[in-house]
């Protein structure tokens, strides 16, 4: 073999061993980065994840938030009704003592108009209470702490122990709740 031939033979394995050898070091690097790509994917994905359930947190705490606040919005709105109720009710109770009073007094002509016009408004006042949910409380048979408030206790033969004997006061309730309860006598 000529020199020339040797020279290219040499040549030629040294390059396929610089080309192996490059190759094999860019393999390498190209690991290195694969790497360092799927580390940072990977990174990426858990950062991706804790946001997602941030947002899926925070989204759930906002929606319990709404309906807190409509929820509390309700109970404001509830509260104020019962306060204006309660107050109209003491006017319902003027109304129905003074056509009671006028019953027992004599009537006139004059004072007959007076009065349908008296029973007319003290009507309407109690077809609004009704419409906006205001009930009288109606159970007077036994004594019940929860609809009535015992004023006295009086003796009496016709009722047992615990029987309400007479309404002094009317309830009321409004949304199921007591507004006013009913003041009462009750049997000893």
């Amino acid at each position: 073999m000529s020199d020339a031939t040797k020279i290219k033979k040499t040549v030629t394995e040294d390059n396929e061993q610089a080309a192996v050898q490059g190759a094999k070091e860019l393999n390498d690097e190209q690991t290195e980065i694969n790497n360092t790509l799927q580390e940072e994917l990977e990174n990426c994905k858990i950062e991706v994840a804790e946001w997602k359930d941030r947002f899926v947190r925070l989204n759930a705490d906002f929606e319990n938030f709404k309906k807190r606040m409509i929820e509390q919005q309700r109970l404001w709105i509830g509260t104020a009704q019962a306060e204006i109720f309660t107050d109209l009710l003491t006017i319902t109770d003027n109304f129905e003592r003074a056509l009671t009073e006028h019953e027992k007094q004599e009537k006139t002509p004059e004072s007959k108009a007076w009065i349908e016009g008296f029973a007319l408004i003290y009507q309407s006042l109690v077809a609004l209470l009704h419409k906006f949910g205001v009930e009288e409380i109606t159970e007077h048979d036994t004594f019940n702490p929860i609809y009535h408030e015992a004023l006295v206790q009086v003796d009496s033969p016709d009722h047992e122990a615990g029987a309400i004997v007479e309404v002094m006061q009317k309830g009321y309730r409004f949304k199921d709740k007591v507004l006013r309860p009913a003041k009462v006598s009750v049997a000893k």
